[in-house]
């Protein structure tokens, strides 16, 4: 699980979409200077992808987060 300590592995915000209304977001995290581990969150839809990216994007201390 993803929890709110665990914000700052958080390298990469993804959204995967496919034919359905809803797309699978996943989180790429590094922990402990570990190697890149990808957790699928769950499935959104598109306009809460859009409000996420433009929170992560307007947010100071998430600026180490990259999404697609």
């Amino acid at each position: 699980m993803t929890y709110a300590k665990d914000y700052v592995d958080i390298i990469g915000a993804i959204y995967g979409r496919d034919e359905k209304v809803l797309g699978l977001l996943s989180l790429d995290l590094v922990k402990n200077k570990g190697p890149v581990e990808r957790e699928d969150i769950g499935n959104i839809d598109e306009q809460c992808w859009k409000h996420l990216r433009e929170l992560l994007a307007s947010n100071p201390i998430s600026s180490h987060i990259k999404f697609n």
